[in-house]
């Protein structure tokens, strides 16, 4: 047992000597296998591990050119096994620039008799990795020349009614991610229907595209669907967003190119908006010529369908009939298809449901409750639909199949209750006498055989009981309203009194604070009572509304004060700011400073009416 010991142990020393030599020996990659010709691709060669000998690595790429270097030397402390262990690395890192297209190799990556495996990098031209984008991309002054937002639509020329496709996108040229959204495009004069919206999910997918020749990276923000109610030129507002961006670099030109200049500028990303420019939509009216008596306001590219739940039913009994307008356009502007009935057929039509299916889909869909009459055989006649197509600027009429119905005879005295959809008030179907007139006698009978208690109908009686429960749960709901005002007023006194207790305490908190630590709670303490007010006083959702949104929303609707806004405005600007100086170790402001900022936003606060509170009194 003492020798295999002996051996393992051994074995393990081998081991550790092999696996540290193997630590401190060098490695190569590169940050992408496949790179356009006009960029460039980052070769980084790392050392792990101690060694006495500098990190001077050489290696050969004959079709590349260097652009630019740096090196990287990091100390980590890791523990592991209830030790520390300490780790090393160093690192160089080249920018290379391809000079032609290919499969391009990077050979004998060596430092000191280290070596590394050789790499290769496959070079494309770049119309065939980027998306080529209609525009002018060379023109670009200020910050249009690292980001921009722009509209684009898949038609400016449209029929009333016509689908457009609006779509936003964020363009940049730089590291750059959207902070805020300033304002959303507004659509006056249009049906809106949104499709995508990677805006709200604060994570827009960039892809590569050349505008104009100009190498750049887009995301989509939102894309919407707009169907035009009125003819005319009308106008689709910009969407504007506020930004956090890296510059580019102003000596290279460059495009998220060069590792020094993102390292020694990442720390200071500078903020920016754009907007972008409206777009005018021409709406057109749609052609008298080919409109038929069937078109009921349809445009687009329509299917339309027929569906009966049965073939076979008694006379007098209910079937249940749904045609369905299903396509491309909107909907929603559709009325029920003309119908031809026969005779025999009593009928309750529905107002339609319409709903979005996604992607510019659309349908509606109308039922209708059919009540056949008479015994035999009859039919649901062809639904037949009129469209406007704007491809072929001609109206398209397309219809269902015929539908059979086998009626057996049923008994008329059996008349169903029918509910019409939508919430309508039900109606009653009378039975019919063989001469087509009410069956009134069949009625009298039943109201005879169903009189009550004393010789009253029962109907009497329970109205009787019904007004009695009526006034006693009347007399209890005034008792109880009573009660809860009493109640609500007492509430609304301690809530007043806590309010003075809460005011008193934050100023006492603004002069008592030493650190940032302290006076930053004070202000978001104090933040958190500005968005309770304004939600509670204007019903908002204030903490979730970007700030010039809420400006623009308390001065414009809620006839806020400007010099109040602009107290709020430095309470959230102040509070930031702090927030930053407690992580940097900046001393921030005063206490007096903060208390002066107490006394002022409790004036504003005071003069807005809390709704919850009013309503309860």
């Amino acid at each position: 047992m003492r020798r295999i010991g002996k051996v393992l142990r051994s074995a393990l020393i081998l081991f550790c000597i092999h696996a540290g030599s193997a630590l401190a020996g060098i490695q190569a990659s590169v940050d992408r296998q496949e790179v356009p010709q006009d960029e460039s691709v980052s070769l980084k060669i790392t050392r792990t591990g101690d060694s006495d000998r500098p990190l001077n690595p050489r290696f050969e790429a004959p079709d590349f050119e260097i652009v630019n270097q740096f090196q990287n030397s990091q100390f980590s402390s890791v523990y592991i096994n209830g030790k520390f262990e300490n780790r090393s690395e160093e690192s160089v890192t080249f920018i290379l620039r391809p000079l032609k297209v290919g499969a391009l190799r990077i050979r004998n990556i060596s430092n000191s008799g280290e070596k590394a495996s050789d790499i290769t990098v496959q070079v494309v031209q770049e119309q065939l990795n980027r998306k080529q984008v209609s525009g002018d991309g060379g023109g670009l002054k200020g910050d249009a020349k690292n980001f921009f937002v722009r509209g684009e639509v898949n038609t400016s020329r449209v029929y009333k009614g016509e689908q457009v496709i609006v779509s936003f996108f964020l363009y940049r040229r730089t590291r750059a991610q959207v902070r805020d959204v300033l304002q959303y495009p507004s659509f006056q004069g249009f049906i809106r229907e949104d499709l995508e919206m990677p805006i709200l999910s604060n994570r827009p997918d960039f892809e590569a595209v050349s505008l104009g020749g100009v190498p750049m990276e887009r995301a989509l923000l939102a894309r919407y669907a707009i169907y035009p109610i009125k003819e005319g030129k009308l106008k689709v507002d910009g969407f504007a967003v506020k930004v956090d961006y890296v510059p580019k670099n102003p000596a290279t030109d460059e495009m998220l190119e060069d590792p020094v200049f993102q390292f020694f500028t990442q720390v200071t990303p500078r903020s920016g908006s754009s907007r972008s420019d409206p777009i005018l939509i021409d709406v057109q009216p749609l052609p008298e010529d080919g409109k038929g008596p069937l078109f009921t306001g349809g445009v687009g590219d329509f299917e339309v369908s027929a569906q009966l739940d049965s073939n076979r039913i008694q006379a007098h009994s209910p079937l249940n009939f749904k045609v369905s307008v299903k396509g491309k356009g909107n909907t929603s502007l559709v009325e029920f298809p003309k119908v031809n009935w026969p005779k025999g057929l009593r009928l309750y039509e529905s107002q339609g449901k319409s709903k979005s299916l996604g992607q510019g889909l659309s349908e509606k869909v109308f039922e209708v409750v059919v009540i056949p009459e008479v015994a035999g055989a009859t039919e649901i006649p062809p639904v037949e639909f009129e469209f406007f197509s704007p491809e072929s600027r001609t109206y398209v009429r397309r219809k269902t199949a015929a539908i059979p119905i086998q009626v057996a005879p049923g008994d008329p005295s059996q008349a169903p209750v029918v509910q019409r959809s939508g919430g309508e008030a039900s109606e009653r179907v009378d039975p019919v006498s063989a001469s087509g007139s009410p069956g009134y006698g069949t009625i009298r009978e039943r109201d005879k055989s169903s009189e009550g208690f004393g010789g009253q109908p029962w109907w009497r009686l329970v109205a009787w009981a019904g007004l009695l429960m009526f006034f006693f749960f009347a007399g209890m709901v005034v008792w109880d309203q009573t009660k809860k005002r009493s109640l609500a007023r007492l509430e609304v006194l301690k809530r007043k009194q806590s309010a003075d207790r809460l005011w008193s305490d934050l100023s006492d908190a603004a002069l008592k604070a030493v650190t940032p630590q302290d006076t930053g709670k004070v202000l978001e303490q104090l933040k958190e009572e500005v968005y309770k007010s304004l939600d509670e006083g204007f019903g908002l959702s204030s903490r979730a509304l970007p700030k010039r949104e809420l400006a623009r929303i308390l001065t414009e609707q809620h006839a806020f004060r400007n010099e109040d806004w602009q107290t709020l405005d430095t309470l959230f600007d102040t509070a930031e700011r702090v927030r930053f100086s407690s992580q940097t170790g900046d001393p921030g402001i005063s206490g007096e400073r903060v208390k002066d900022l107490v006394d002022s936003v409790r004036k504003i606060c005071s003069g807005i009416p809390r709704k919850s509170m009013e309503i309860q009194a």
